[in-house]
């Protein structure tokens, strides 16, 4: 794909960050757009509605790379040890999921070839409640707040999308799918729950993969609806989920592996979804300690030059207890709340959300979590977001709370004439750096991840030079200030704290 139609205003944002750049070729520069992404034909197996609701049965093999080929051992464990096999993994990793009993789960643990075996596990999309959109016009087009909070309009690569086809850029939304919506430039995509590449296999029954999808890239050039943080970008949905936002390991693994396995077309993939842990799994050792096929998978397509954007979960809890936010290879997002596109504290109080706060108890095999109190906390404007995981896995914040984006048309009937409603949750604040890496993207095609990541950083508004800190009241008897770097995209720099204030006549 050609990156030279984008104006000369992107210059001053390739200078802005020319000082990020560092000796290595990203593997995914030279990206072409003149072939499909695609899937080997038995990624996705068919089995019976019995097999997939036996859950406790099922489990992850990863193989060592003297066993050939994924599919052909797995139809080999098949035949041999009765086993069902779901998906087969060949790009992010070489595996297969599978339907286990006791004898065939010995046999594999003690086979030569195979690295080792894990229980599949459950993955949801956060807890989500789509609200009709508040002072939506009901024609016309709208730059959401959070938009703006970000500074976008500001960037030039923005700018230039706004006026063009969209940003040239390509992002994968592993989610419940993407519903056709005339706001979206859908590229394409591919359901890791059927095996299907057309836009029946990967639609969205639940409005969440597409609520994310047009925070990232809703059309600019148009008179309709919102615009995203990458307008007009294209978007390729990658289902792991179903209608209810639940999914497993086995599927997660499978868009991965799609991701990878496609990684000269995808740039950047978002994943708003958690899986929580009983244990921290932050560890930078693509988790080969702890036996995390997802965190060996994000490794091989990070490599690949593949940029992942995470969400921290929605718990008011520690992120190194989730995946994929505590991993250091992604940029794991937190939410605040905005509600007047600006900085400062002077906009409204959006909402408020009871958080249940718990704490460890016993040792050993009789550790438990026990619940020490509940609280309702306000999302104030320009404070963190009252249900939103923290920690050190968080590199960024951006806004979460009453985001206004695209919705299924034919789920929409519910709320509007229109298919926008408001969404809430560390799901709608990660799209906004996903779309943010791909206006980095558009501007500088060979950064690596790690560069692009390093990018977003450097842009942000910190604590020490914007005086705003985002505070975050998880402790259940003091509340304390959490500093982290909150996402602006002006290449000429953050909001002016001075002198930007709702008591002075400068345009902010």
């Amino acid at each position: 794909m050609s990156k030279m139609r984008w104006s000369m205003a992107v210059l001053s944002l390739l200078i802005g960050l020319s000082s990020l750049a560092v000796l290595g070729t990203n593997p995914a520069e030279a990206r072409r757009n003149d072939r499909r992404p695609q899937a080997h034909p038995d990624a996705v197996r068919a089995v019976s509605a019995e097999d997939l609701a036996a859950t406790d049965e099922w489990y992850i093999v990863v193989l060592k790379p003297d066993a050939g080929d994924a599919g052909a051992f797995a139809t080999a464990t098949a035949r041999s040890r009765g086993a069902v096999v779901r998906n087969v993994y060949r790009s992010a990793l070489s595996g297969f999921s599978a339907r286990l009993d006791a004898t065939a789960l010995a046999a594999l643990k003690r086979d030569p070839k195979v690295k080792y075996v894990t229980k599949n596990r459950a993955v949801r999309a956060p807890e989500s409640t789509p609200e009709p959109a508040q002072a939506f016009p009901p024609t016309g087009q709208t730059v959401p707040v959070g938009v703006e909070r970000i500074q976008a309009p500001e960037n030039p690569v923005y700018q230039v999308a706004m006026v063009t086809p969209g940003v040239d850029v390509d992002v994968a939304v592993i989610d419940t799918g993407i519903a056709q919506h005339p706001d979206l430039n859908i590229a394409g995509g591919y359901s890791c729950i059927n095996g299907g590449s057309t836009q029946a296999d990967y639609d969205d029954g639940s409005g969440h993969g597409t609520h994310v999808a047009g925070t990232i890239g809703a059309i600019g050039d148009n008179p309709i609806g919102i615009v995203g943080v990458a307008p007009g970008a294209r978007l390729w949905a990658v289902k792991v989920l179903g209608a209810d936002g639940s999914g497993s390991y086995a599927d997660i693994l499978c868009g991965i592996d799609w991701v990878t396995e496609n990684a000269d077309v995808i740039d950047v993939a978002n994943m708003s979804l958690v899986t929580q842990f009983n244990v921290p799994v932050d560890t930078d050792d693509c988790g080969v300690a702890l036996q995390d096929p997802q965190h060996l998978a994000i490794c091989a397509s990070v490599e690949a030059g593949v940029t992942y954007v995470a969400g921290a979960g929605n718990d008011c809890a520690d992120a190194a207890y989730y995946t994929p936010a505590a991993y250091p290879e992604v940029i794991t997002v937190a939410a605040f709340a905005d509600s007047d596109g600006m900085p400062g504290r002077y906009g409204d109080v959006l909402d408020s959300i009871t958080c249940q706060f718990e704490k460890k108890v016993g040792k050993g095999k009789h550790k438990r979590t026990r619940v020490v109190g509940k609280k309702p906390i306000a999302n104030a404007d320009d404070f963190g977001a009252s249900f939103s995981n923290y920690g050190n896995p968080v590199d960024l914040m951006a806004p979460g709370v009453q985001i206004l984006s695209t919705y299924p048309p034919a789920l929409a009937d519910t709320f509007t004439n229109r298919p926008y409603v408001q969404m809430s949750g560390t799901s709608m604040a990660a799209p906004y750096v996903a779309g943010a890496a791909a206006l980095i993207i558009a501007a500088n095609p060979s950064y690596t991840p790690a560069q692009v990541k390093a990018a977003l950083i450097t842009m942000a508004e910190r604590a020490s030079i914007t005086n705003m800190y985002v505070n975050y009241p998880w402790n259940f008897n003091r509340p304390y200030e959490y500093q982290v770097p909150i996402l602006n995209v002006n290449p000429n720099g953050p909001w002016d704290f001075e002198i930007c204030s709702r008591t002075t006549t400068v345009d902010c």
